[in-house]
């Protein structure tokens, strides 16, 4: 490496720099791998592994360890420590200027014009601007180009540089003041950041420690008001994110609090919990404290406490018996002339959802949910009842559409535009039945939003498979109103799919209970042997398959959807979304690119649609495909997508919440279906093998299902069964409300 920047000490060295790529981290151990490009020597690169708790690009510490070379990964650099480090204002003006934030400045004359005017660079723009011309290169027309871009950016300009000097790159940077200016147009983002640094916890890629060190270098005491409140959020937000519970025990909560602020064995640390105690009590800030049937006490952020009364009021107002006449043997007889006859308990199941005015219907694939659904529609429209159909995701709302020839929405379009947290509460809809189609993936907000727009004489079914995986978002409402006791459930447990041959079905019902599928034509296994390229080979055979299914069988690729547990791996979303595209849907000479990410997007690409955006009418999960990437007047890439009939203009902005959907994660998968899944059974994806998952993903698939893997994963998916009770406070909502047997 030119320019050597590592300080020699007695036995440990030392160097500077910014990460270019955080490799790998462990979220639970903190280890990380990241590419690192040197202060002394930006140009190039160097491999630097150790614990981190929350790395990430454009960051820049101080290293202090000792080179290794590694037998497969070569010569790298293992930390044995990590300090953060910030920017002097010297540096921060050049990196201000260096991002494009001023057109008319490059990298050379950024350089030039700190060195002619140092850290006055900013006086001098706003007071004598003529003396930007005595730097060399800067022409009359740059110069009123220079002047004229500054009055654009010199808002921005103290955020960043104040961003810069704490440890944040340019990227980071700009997502900063883009996010604070719309969240409130009218206030100082500056001014924000400074008198609460948490903020920047809000933006896509800070974590609540990297804001938390930015609060501590800007002088902040470790028992300020605000730090502990943040904290406070940050435990439970983080625990209703990836953990799908909506409150915590108080000691657990106090115990995490302690770890994650680092007051361990610290003088604060007694101080904290009275602290803590006197907000709950006097119960400020966004959370509260509850208690649980056995008195118990937990501690819930204030908006979950507030859909679960709202879930457990609006079932209560909705409870009673049906106001039309119970679905009769008669009624049925002369209804399903012509059709598939119900069996008895299909019969039964029909009876006892139409009995109440609100029900659920629940059961796995091929036990008749469809059919009944659409013999609900039919009583009510028989009875001049208006019915209105919904589902959470475009995928399921038109997969509802197709089976009961009805019109289908999303709860978000049904519900109107706006925003994920706030709905109109007075506004209603004018129905008489509502059925909501994949009602497991319904999360606490969307329940509760849904059902106070539901008028007082309106029915509801809520219709869903309760042994798949709870909602994405923290809640489990379907499972809750079950166990409650309150609601009449009818829980189908045939499978009538049988005369069809569906393989898929009946393997479905032997995964539920723990039991190994036979394999079927529609529902196969193809084995993987070997040992450290297991995972390469796993993911040559998927390929060679999905190859082999559209050449030899003449099934479309769009009909194909990967499904894989998780992110990581050579049979992960990311490695195979690269690989498929590649294969699908290779390079054509002169296509428009646009790089995103690491990924190239070009015409024909499959995507999908990561967050709601009501302007383009565009909602999480709903997928597309690519049709065209132009330049518009500016020269700026821009794409047309479809999505179902729809075309879509999405610029680069619009584009950061596209992903490509060849592979998609099990959770992505929830509420779709599609004609094949294929999947990957390793034992890599260890925690993530169990039985629930692995139920979920094959029940996607409408004609055939393909594993891909090993045995011992197949046993491992099968065997374990995670347990899926997520700690809620609805259940003790609904019991305050209406009593029943939870």
């Amino acid at each position: 490496m030119s320019g050597n920047p590592l300080e020699q000490g007695e036995g440990v060295e030392s160097f500077c720099g910014r990460i270019k790529q955080v490799v790998f981290h462990n979220l639970e151990n903190g280890y990380a791998v990241m590419v690192v490009r040197p202060d002394e020597a930006p140009e190039e690169t160097q491999t630097v592994v150790g614990v981190l708790a929350a790395p990430a690009a454009e960051m820049r510490l101080c290293f202090h360890g000792q080179w290794e070379s590694n037998a497969k990964f070569g010569r790298q650099f293992k930390a044995e420590r990590m300090e953060p480090l910030g920017t002097t204002l010297r540096e921060a003006i050049v990196l201000f200027l260096q991002s494009g934030s001023i057109k008319g400045i490059g990298k050379t004359m950024a350089n030039r014009l700190v060195e002619r005017f140092g850290e006055a660079l900013f006086e001098v723009m706003d007071e004598r601007p003529e003396a930007l011309l005595e730097v060399r290169g800067v022409g009359k027309a740059n110069h009123g180009r220079i002047l004229k871009n500054w009055q654009k950016a010199r808002d921005d300009a103290q955020l960043m540089l104040l961003l810069y000097q704490l440890g944040f790159g340019a990227a980071l940077t700009r997502a900063v003041s883009k996010c604070l200016r719309e969240a409130d147009p009218q206030a100082d983002p500056l001014k924000m950041v400074q008198e609460n640094p948490y903020l920047l916890a809000q933006v896509r890629g800070i974590t609540f420690q990297r804001a938390d060190a930015a609060a501590l270098q800007l002088g902040m005491q470790r028992l300020d008001p605000r730090r502990i409140e943040a904290g406070m959020q940050e435990i439970l937000i983080q625990l209703a994110n990836n953990e799908g519970h909506t409150l915590l025990e108080e000691p657990r909560f106090h115990q995490q609090l302690t770890v994650l602020l680092a007051l361990q064995g610290h003088q604060d640390q007694l101080n904290l919990v009275p602290m803590v105690l006197e907000r709950l009590d006097l119960g400020q800030g966004p959370l509260v404290r509850v208690y649980g049937r056995d008195g118990s006490p937990f501690v819930q952020l204030t908006r979950y406490h507030d859909y679960e009364k709202q879930i457990a009021y609006h079932i209560s107002r909705l409870h009673g018996p049906s106001p039309i006449e119970t679905i009769s043997d008669g009624w049925i007889e002369r209804v399903s002339r012509g059709h598939f006859s119900l069996s008895v308990d299909q019969r039964q199941a029909l009876k006892t959802i139409t009995q109440d005015k609100v029900a659920i219907l629940t059961g796995g694939p091929g036990m008749g949910k469809t059919t009944i659904t659409r013999y609900v529609i039919e009583h009510a429209v028989e009875n001049k009842q208006t019915v209105k159909l919904c589902a959470p995701t475009g995928r399921a709302a038109k997969q509802l559409a197709e089976a009961t020839g009805e019109v289908a929405l999303t709860i978000h379009r049904l519900m109107g535009k706006g925003s994920d947290e706030s709905v109109d509460g007075q506004r209603k809809f004018e129905c008489d039945l509502l059925v909501v189609d994949e009602s497991s993936m319904m999360d606490e907000w969307m329940a509760s939003s849904l059902l106070q727009m539901l008028p007082d004489h309106c029915r509801l079914l809520l219709v869903g498979d309760a042994d798949q995986l709870p909602s994405v978002a923290a809640g489990r409402v379907l499972q809750d109103l079950i166990q409650s006791g309150v609601v009449p459930v009818a829980r189908l447990t045939e499978v009538h799919r049988q005369a069809e041959g569906s393989g898929i079905a009946l393997g479905a019902v032997e995964i539920l209970h723990g039991r190994r599928p036979q394999m079927a034509r529609d529902f196969k296994f193809v084995a993987v042997t070997g040992g450290m390229e297991h995972l390469h080979q796993c993911a040559n055979r998927m390929l060679e398959g999905i190859d082999k299914m559209m050449r030899v069988g003449g099934i479309d690729g769009a009909e194909i959807q990967v499904i894989t547990p998780m992110h990581g791996t050579e049979v992960g979303v990311k490695a195979l979304n690269e690989r498929l595209h590649e294969q699908l849907n290779p390079y054509q000479a002169g296509q428009e690119v646009l790089e995103l990410d690491g990924f190239a997007y070009r015409a024909g690409c499959r995507i999908m649609q990561t967050k709601n955006d009501y302007d383009l009418e565009l909602f999480n999960g709903d997928q597309g495909e690519i049709v065209e990437i132009s330049k518009d007047a500016q020269g700026e890439l821009q794409v047309i997508a479809k999505f179902d009939e729809a075309q879509k203009l999405l610029d680069r902005e619009q584009m950061g919440n596209i992903v490509p959907c060849y592979a998609i994660t099990v959770h992505k998968s929830q509420g779709g279906q599609f004609n094949y899944v294929v999947t990957p059974v390793v034992t890599a994806h260890g925690k993530m093998l169990y039985r629930n998952l692995f139920y979920t993903c094959v029940t996607r698939a409408r004609k055939g299902v393909v594993l891909v893997g090993s045995y011992e994963a197949l046993v491992m998916a099968i065997s374990y069964k995670e347990n899926m009770q997520r700690n809620t406070g609805l259940l003790s909502r609904i019991e305050e409300r209406m009593g029943g047997a939870v």
